[in-house]
């Protein structure tokens, strides 16, 4: 009698192990149903939180469509910041705005670029300045001083037309400082909390001079291109 043919408690090998094979199928579907259902009902309830959120977000949109009407802000714009439209006597018109392009301010004469010794005074170095450069008709800041629709009652518009421009690589105007390197390097030397070691700032500020001057002749020198902008 082979194993299969054998019997237990009555009933073959083959009829006991089938039946237990089925008892496990069976086991085996009811737990994956019940596990499909528990993932159905979390799937169920974070679609219910979807729709949720999304009604919120339709109340936001709402709410701050409320808020930024322009009514709403023009009134309270008026009350709390006294903000409103532009009156008609702040524009310019159309006729003073022809006349202003109409009347162009002359431009400078530009200055040849020239060795200038520098002047031993505040007051001659003022005075220099002031006979090669217009004044300002107003100490207006730049650059409304450039426009004649700024200040219109203090004189005519300025214009800068020159610029001399420090720590280039090709300068064409240079400066004769030969007898006031010292008071350069004082003047540097008097910015304390930013310099660490002032015989060395002070070397270094004699050096670049002397090299600029020797490019030109002269003891020392300060180097600068003039950008002519009208």
């Amino acid at each position: 009698m082979n194993l299969l043919e054998r019997r237990l408690l009555g009933f073959r090998t083959l009829d006991v192990a089938l039946a237990v094979f089925l008892v496990a199928l069976i086991l085996g579907v009811y737990l994956a149903k019940t596990l499909a259902g528990g993932e159905r009902g979390q799937i169920a309830a974070a679609d219910r939180q979807i729709a949720q959120e999304r009604q919120k977000i339709v109340l936001l949109e709402a709410e701050v469509a409320h808020l930024e009407r322009p009514e709403r802000l023009a009134a309270l714009a008026r009350a709390y910041a006294g903000l409103g439209p532009a009156a008609a006597v702040r524009e310019i018109t159309p006729q003073a705005l022809a006349d202003a392009l109409q009347s162009p301010q002359p431009p400078a004469a530009p200055t040849p670029a020239v060795a200038a010794p520098v002047p031993d005074s505040l007051e001659a170095e003022t005075a220099t300045v002031a006979e090669d450069t217009p004044a300002p008709a107003a100490a207006s800041p730049a650059p409304a001083a450039a426009s004649p629709l700024y200040f219109p009652d203090a004189g005519d518009a300025h214009v800068v037309g020159r610029i001399l421009l420090s720590g280039t690589l090709e300068p064409d105007v240079h400066v004769d400082i030969t007898g006031v390197v010292d008071r350069k390097v004082a003047a540097v030397l008097c910015h304390r909390s930013q310099i660490s070691d002032p015989a060395e700032v002070g070397e270094v500020i004699r050096n670049r001079s002397e090299a600029a001057g020797a490019e030109v002749g002269l003891g020392a020198a300060e180097s600068f291109r003039l950008l002519l902008l009208t």
